[in-house]
């Protein structure tokens, strides 16, 4: 009794020093798996922390992405701007263009008119100036003929005057012999006061005449003198519309020269606005690309501790 109670005795104290040894066995695997566990919770904890970061930064990316989103649309709208801008300028140097091809066209035909106009009124001056000297040519003539004939006439006056001054001579002698009246005497002093009569009537249609005469010159004198004024204003006319002309062909191409030096200042504009977009719309593309890459490593690489925690998890 007393070796099997030794026996059992022994038995025992080899199992309880086994399950001690399982017991401490078991404490230290216990105590790896707790330090495992924390150092799990730590990766975790860092992995949270990586994962959080890479949140925001995503978030950040996607906030950077969605303000170039609209510093492209904003670009885009002001491209668009310029664009409605070149179309204005470009629509006002084609109206420009009208404008001064029409102001050309009647320049032209402006020009044609004048030349038109001069060219008739130097026939107009020539046919004037040639039916003025004729005029001039016949009132001499006539001046002539009717200096000619007021000679003439002062002559013939003045032998009539003689005349008269010997028929009242002769009628103061009649007049002297009133005693010796006879009926002959009384006819032929009748006779010489008819006379008298006569000539002293025609005379007076001499004088009157000489009067018309002198009217007439008087009035020729005035046609001619309106005549010069009238040449003279026409001249002056004409010389004052070819001085305009040539001010207004003056005036448009100082106009044409303006023109051409703002279709100039227009083509540089819309050279250096499409040189600007060109270099604007290739930032733009090598930004977004690049901002694009970046998105896609950064997502990649959450998707990488993404797998690699579930991994962690799973074991």
């Amino acid at each position: 009794m007393e070796e099997e109670k030794k026996h059992l005795e022994e038995a025992f104290n080899k199992n309880i020093s086994l399950l001690k040894r399982e017991m401490e066995q078991k404490n230290h695997q216990l105590a790896a798996m707790a330090k495992t566990a924390e150092e799990k919770e730590k990766q975790l904890a860092d992995i949270s922390a990586i994962a959080e970061e890479k949140a925001r930064q995503l978030a950040a990316m996607r906030k950077m992405a969605e303000e170039k989103d609209h510093q492209l649309l904003d670009m885009t709208m002001f491209l668009n701007e310029k664009d409605q801008q070149l179309a204005a300028m470009v629509a006002d140097k084609q109206e420009k263009e009208q404008v001064l091809a029409d102001m050309a066209k009647y320049i032209e035909e402006t020009e044609a008119a004048l030349l038109q106009k001069l060219t008739r009124a130097e026939e107009i001056k020539l046919s004037m100036e040639e039916e003025h000297e004729k005029k001039i040519f016949l009132l001499r003539m006539e001046m002539e003929e009717r200096e000619n004939s007021l000679t003439a006439l002062v002559k013939s006056q003045k032998m009539v005057a003689q005349e008269n001054l010997v028929i009242a001579n002769k009628s103061q002698m009649a007049l002297e012999q009133k005693r010796k009246p006879s009926r002959l005497r009384k006819n032929k002093a009748q006779t010489m006061d008819e006379t008298l009569a006569a000539l002293i009537d025609q005379n007076e249609q001499k004088e009157q005449q000489l009067a018309v005469v002198l009217c007439d010159n008087a009035e020729k004198d005035q046609q001619l003198a309106v005549m010069a004024v009238f040449a003279d204003k026409k001249e002056q006319e004409l010389a004052e519309m070819t001085i305009n002309a040539e001010e207004k062909k003056l005036q448009l191409e100082e106009m044409a020269m303006v023109i051409k030096e703002k279709d100039r200042q227009i083509r540089d504009m819309a050279k250096l606005i499409k040189e600007k977009e060109g270099a604007l719309l290739h930032r733009c593309r090598k930004r977004r690309n690049t901002d694009l890459l970046e998105l896609l490593k950064r997502q990649v690489e959450i998707e990488e501790e993404r797998e690699r925690r579930a991994l962690e998890r799973e074991e």
